[in-house]
């Protein structure tokens, strides 16, 4: 699954925004235990497997 901002706005520069951004993915995957298999922050997009 890939989910990218509009326009592919570089939202997740900073290394704080990808970390926010990997912690709430987690803790939404956790609470509907979903598994997580792969997850990679780019700039401007984000893509994991579950």
């Amino acid at each position: 699954m890939q989910w990218s901002p509009e326009y592919r706005c570089k939202i997740l520069r900073t290394q704080e925004n990808k970390n926010l951004c990997e912690k709430i993915i987690r803790a939404v995957a956790s609470r509907h235990e979903i598994k997580i298999i792969e997850l990679t922050i780019m700039p401007d997009q984000i893509t994991f497997i579950l």
